[in-house]
């Protein structure tokens, strides 16, 4: 059973989700200093009820690579990037037979960083430095997927747009 599953845990988690994105209004500011070859091409991961739909995340995979060609936003070689660009949907059924679902798309280091605060010297595993959480719900399965599916566009488009508005 996931975390998710639990519906205290999602209330948890969309309020962090809400408050994170309040808290992070430059968030492309964290996008400054990176260069495009250091991005990894788009990935997905869909886990629906925790099992994985690969047949999804490879639609939305390719709907990502092709929209970062739209917006102009390349990016490196998978064995030598650095910074992870990934959409994740998770979504389960409800007590009530109501699919809930979060969609993430963020931006992360892979491996370890160095980091200093307030003077003290930390090592921070993926690290996070851009990432868009929508969440919502639907009766129908099918529906929802294909609403995700649909609105990848709208989804990375906000990321091409801070990473534009970032490296101008």
């Amino acid at each position: 059973m996931t975390l998710l599953k639990r519906p205290a845990a999602l209330l948890t988690l969309l309020a962090l989700a809400t408050a994170g994105h309040a808290l992070a209004q430059d968030q492309a500011g964290n996008l400054r200093g990176l260069k495009a070859e250091q991005l990894c091409p788009p990935s997905a991961q869909v886990t629906v009820d925790d099992d994985d739909n690969s047949e999804v995340a490879a639609e939305l995979e390719q709907r990502m690579e092709r929209y970062a060609t739209l917006y102009g936003l390349s990016y490196g070689d998978p064995k030598t990037c650095l910074v992870d660009q990934t959409l994740t949907l998770d979504t389960f059924q409800t007590d009530d037979k109501v699919y809930a679902y979060v969609v993430e798309l963020s931006l992360e280091l892979r491996g370890a960083a160095p980091v200093t605060v307030g003077g003290s010297a930390l090592t921070v595993q993926r690290l996070k430095l851009w990432s868009n959480v929508y969440y919502g719900s639907n009766d129908d399965l099918d529906a929802l997927l294909d609403h995700a599916v649909d609105r990848a566009r709208d989804y990375y488009e906000e990321l091409a747009l801070d990473w534009k508005a970032s490296h101008k």
